[in-house]
């Protein structure tokens, strides 16, 4: 694979990360076959600032991907892919103007946005308003993207390649309150729809920042079409020196537009509670992580501050460890090595997993010859109540070389295996090259 780039930038105003990626997958498909599949993909994000630093008056986002399938067949393609060889996924393409509105912020095109629902995405129109300086209003209008989802809620809105993506429109609004400098409250409203109601949510949270070691943050949802909560939360961090401590509490619905089918296999709501720490002693980091969770299988026994019952089959336990030293490569160059354990029992069958994971960088007197290896071993046990084809022990391992020749330029070759029962080996090889100015 040969690749070259070349453009004339200012690194005060453009920020530029283009990367492609070469991959040849080959993997059990569970229907007793296996399946080839060689792709290269580009992925190209663009920051263009207008002004002097630190009083800009434009900023220009653009972060779009084009992937090709170049394998395997046509035929084979059209069993195990979407049907077409090449794709343009447009993630962002946004103008956003900062000084048209006096105390304001104007954002047009598709965009990203971050409320106290979570992610959200829109082809439109975002303003952003500070009349005060403890007020802060949003308002947002346009055509609503459809959201990736997976188990609950909002996690990250999916690309758009094409107009059957479309999931009607978005009127959405926010309002922030900065009550004095511990405490920061956030009122939500979401509305999607086309020819009929598909969402319509409110949502209300607050921060509480008594000291610079302590943090603590509330929030509830309401899903106004069901007329139910569909998610509410509770937090306590506590951080000094180089420990934190994290203690939540949570209820989690499932959210699927209203008309959607999939609300039928959605997974039972649950209520879930964890506790999280680390600490760092010198260049060495190790912490932990405790969480149970408990689902809401009887439909009797949905309200979001009433448990369901305590049996095994309705509970999870999970526990983790890890640990991660690092260490001085060589000029600028840091190494790490670590080891982590998980472990979970209960809802969907035990599991167990083992692992190690090392980035060594190589010394050399030759300045542009920065390379490092990396590495992942690891091995995992799991158990169901029903026989399948990923129960029993299974190991996994990585091995690949990062090469920088320059500041502005990664290029990076691995090969990942996979193994398991009889036939469910997975192998995949990628080749990637980054080119980024000052991102």
């Amino acid at each position: 694979m040969s690749f070259g780039f070349v453009m004339d930038v200012n690194a005060e105003r453009y920020h530029l990360k283009l990367d492609t990626v070469l991959r040849m997958d080959r993997w059990y498909s569970g229907y007793e076959s296996t399946v080839e599949t060689t792709d290269i993909n580009h992925r190209l994000r663009l920051h263009v600032f207008e002004g002097t630093p630190g009083d800009e008056s434009i900023i220009t986002r653009v972060d779009m991907a084009v992937s090709s399938d170049i394998a395997p067949a046509a035929e084979d393609y059209r069993q195990w892919g979407s049907g077409r060889r090449t794709t343009l996924e447009i993630y962002q393409g946004s103008v956003t103007l900062l000084k048209l509105i006096p105390r304001s912020r104007l954002t047009l095109g598709r965009h990203l946005f971050w409320d106290a629902f979570g992610a959200g995405a829109l082809d439109g129109l975002s303003l952003d308003i500070a009349p005060f300086s403890k007020i802060n209003l949003t308002g947002r209008v346009g055509q609503t993207l459809r959201p990736s989802t997976a188990r609950f809620g909002y996690l990250l809105p999916s690309p758009v390649a094409g107009e059957q993506r479309k999931r009607g429109y978005l009127v959405a609004g926010r309002l922030r309150l900065d009550v004095m400098d511990a405490i920061h409250t956030e009122f939500g409203y979401r509305r999607h729809f086309n020819d009929q109601l598909q969402r319509e949510e409110i949502s209300a949270s607050a921060v509480f920042e008594p000291t610079p070691w302590s943090s603590n943050t509330v929030l509830i949802c309401t899903d106004l079409i069901f007329k139910n909560i569909s998610e509410w939360r509770i937090q306590t961090g506590l951080s000094w020196n180089q420990n934190r401590v994290s203690v939540e509490a949570a209820y989690l619905r499932p959210r699927f537009d209203a008309d959607s089918i999939w609300v039928a296999f959605a997974p039972a709501p649950h209520h879930a509670a964890s506790m999280s720490a680390s600490k760092r002693v010198g260049q060495l980091r190790m912490g932990g992580r405790l969480d149970g969770t408990l689902f809401q299988t009887q439909l009797s026994s949905l309200e979001p501050f009433k448990t369901a019952d305590w049996s095994k089959e309705n509970t999870a336990k999970r526990g983790s460890l890890f640990a991660n030293y690092r260490f001085n490569g060589g000029r600028t160059q840091q190494g790490l090595v670590g080891i982590q354990g998980h472990i979970s029992r209960g809802y969907g069958g035990d599991f167990s997993a083992l692992s190690t994971h090392a980035v060594i960088p190589l010394t050399s007197n030759v300045s542009f010859s920065r390379v490092s290896i990396r590495s992942r071993l690891g091995v995992a046990q799991l158990s169901q109540g029903s026989s399948s084809p990923w129960s029993g022990l299974s190991s996994w391992g990585l091995a690949g070389v990062d090469w920088r020749p320059d500041d502005g330029v990664l290029s990076q070759l691995a090969v990942e295996g996979f193994t398991g029962m009889p036939g469910s080996d997975h192998v995949r090889i990628f080749l990637a090259v980054r080119m980024e100015n000052f991102w």
